[in-house]
C-alpha cells in the first residue's frame, strides 16, 4: 500500500476529492483506495488538473456519508494484475 494523499472535499456527495502528493507514480484510474487500517472505501475514477498539482476523485463503494473523510490521508491498493494470456499459433 502507498500513501496517495488527503481528502478535501467531496463533490455533489457522490464524489471524494483527493490532493494527490507527488511522490514518485501517480495512482491509475481503476485502483483501490482505502483507509490507513486497509478498510477500502472506493476507487480512483479521474484524475484531474495540472501535472504539477493533481487531484484524484475517488467513487465511494457504500452509499454513506462520505464528508466524514475530509481530512483524513488515503492509500492505494493496486487490484490484482490479471495473467497475460497466451495466444496459440495457428495451424495451416
Amino acid at each position: 500500500m502507498k500513501k496517495i494523499g488527503k481528502v478535501v472535499g467531496c463533490f455533489k456527495d457522490k464524489l471524494l476529492v483527493v490532493k494527490l502528493e507527488l511522490t514518485g507514480r501517480i495512482p491509475e484510474i481503476g485502483d483501490i483506495v482505502c483507509l490507513p487500517d486497509m478498510t477500502p472505501i472506493g476507487k480512483i475514477t479521474d484524475i484531474i488538473g495540472r501535472v504539477d498539482d493533481p487531484y484524484a476523485l475517488v467513487s465511494p463503494l457504500k452509499k454513506h456519508n462520505i464528508e466524514r473523510f475530509i481530512g483524513k490521508s488515503l492509500y492505494v491498493k493496486r487490484p490484482p494484475s490479471r495473467p497475460s494470456r497466451k495466444r496459440r499459433a495457428r495451424e495451416s
